[in-house]
């Protein structure tokens, strides 16, 4: 599976999925840092990737815009605080491997 990590979700994820054996990217590692909501969807599309944000308002784009795709796994990080627009910092891989709960929307 691919997965495309949104600004808000910590980089170091993205290494830590790598690791693992999973397809993953940050935003952050190609550029995408102050992409749109829209622009990571669309990017996330074309890569035939899941998008994976902190961001509620994925869903409602998809929604709003009847589109089929991408799938979003939307989490939450309890016990972290506000999430960092650079995902770097204290609020890394270490304790989202510990605090992190998923919540999947699969569009046909």
């Amino acid at each position: 599976m691919r997965l495309v990590l949104d600004r808000g979700v910590p980089r170091d994820v993205a290494a830590l999925l790598r690791s693992l054996g999973h397809d993953g990217i940050h935003v952050g590692e190609i550029g995408m840092s102050r992409a749109t909501d829209e622009e990571i969807l669309a990017f996330s599309l074309g890569r035939n990737a899941v998008a994976v944000t902190l961001d509620a308002d994925f869903h409602a784009i998809l929604a709003v815009s009847g589109a089929q795709g991408p799938s979003v796994i939307g989490m939450r990080l309890q016990g972290l605080g506000a999430p960092g627009g650079s995902g770097s910092g204290s609020k890394g891989a270490g304790q989202f491997r510990s605090r992190a709960s998923l919540a999947a929307d699969r569009h046909p």
